[in-house]
C-alpha cells in the first residue's frame, strides 16, 4: 500500500500533463492566438484556435498549441506562408488515427511534395475527444542548414486546415483552410482572428488577385502525408 499512493499520483499526473485543455486563455497576453470564430473560447465553441510562445526554458524554440474541429480521428494542420499562395511553404501536420499519432514536418513546392519528419520537433503530444483534435508541440526557431524547415524569426501568413483519415491516411480537407489577411511575427503576443475560409490558387494559376492568396497548401500537406503512408 505504501507503494500503490506514489503510483496513483503519477499516473493521474501524466493523465492530467497529456489532456490539459487548450482554451483562448492568454491569448494576446501570454500567448499569441490564431483563431476561428470570434466567440472561439474552447473545444465548445471554436472551429480552430493555434497558439504559439517562446518557450521559457530556451528561447530557440516555440511551444505551439492546435485546437481543431475533426470529427473523429483525422488531422490538423498549420503552415507558414511568404505570399499565401500554394508553393514553398513549411508546416507542421498532427495526425492521429486508432493506429498513429504524430507530429512532423512539412514542405511543398507547387503542386509537388516532400515529406517532413520530426527533425526540430519534441514533445509532440496529439488527442482526439468529442470530435476535436488537440495536439501540443515543441518546434525549433530554426535549423542549421535546412531551407525547407522555415525560421520562425520572420514574418508569415498562417494558415490553418482540419481534415479526416481513412484508415491512417489523411484524406482531403472537409472544410477550406483559414488563413491570416496580414503576416504575422511569430515573436508577439496577438491575439488575431481569421477571415473566412477560401480556396486557393497556387504560384502556377495565380490570378494575380489578392484574395487569391489562401491556403490550398494545406491539401499539399495532406497529400505529403499520404505519401508517407501509402
Amino acid at each position: 500500500m505504501g507503494l500503490l499512493l506514489p503510483v496513483l499520483c503519477i499516473a493521474a499526473f501524466l493523465t492530467a500533463a497529456t489532456t490539459a485543455e487548450i482554451t483562448n486563455s492568454g491569448c494576446g497576453t501570454t500567448k499569441a492566438c490564431f483563431r476561428e470564430p470570434t466567440d472561439c473560447t474552447n473545444a465548445a465553441t471554436c472551429n480552430f484556435l493555434l497558439s504559439f510562445k517562446e518557450n521559457g526554458a530556451d528561447s530557440s524554440l516555440v511551444d505551439f498549441e492546435i485546437l481543431g474541429t475533426t470529427n473523429g480521428n483525422g488531422w490538423v494542420a498549420v503552415g507558414f506562408s511568404n505570399d499565401k499562395l500554394m508553393g514553398d511553404d513549411s508546416g507542421v501536420t498532427c495526425i492521429k488515427s486508432d493506429s498513429v499519432s504524430e507530429v512532423k514536418t512539412l514542405y511543398n513546392t507547387g503542386h509537388s511534395s516532400a515529406v517532413g519528419d520530426t527533425t526540430g520537433i519534441t514533445n509532440p503530444v496529439v488527442s482526439v475527444a468529442d470530435n476535436m483534435m488537440s495536439c501540443t508541440f515543441t518546434r525549433a526557431k530554426s535549423v542549421d542548414g535546412n531551407n525547407q524547415f522555415f525560421s520562425l524569426n520572420t514574418t508569415y501568413h498562417l494558415f490553418m486546415g482540419t481534415g479526416p483519415v481513412s484508415g491512417d491516411v489523411p484524406t482531403q480537407h472537409a472544410t477550406d483552410p483559414w488563413i491570416s489577411t496580414n503576416k504575422i511575427d511569430l515573436s508577439t503576443m496577438d491575439d488575431v482572428l481569421a477571415d473566412e475560409p477560401h480556396e486557393s490558387d497556387s504560384h502556377e494559376t495565380d490570378t494575380g488577385s489578392p484574395v487569391s492568396a489562401n491556403v490550398i497548401v494545406v491539401v499539399s500537406l495532406v497529400g505529403l502525408l499520404v505519401a508517407r503512408f501509402m
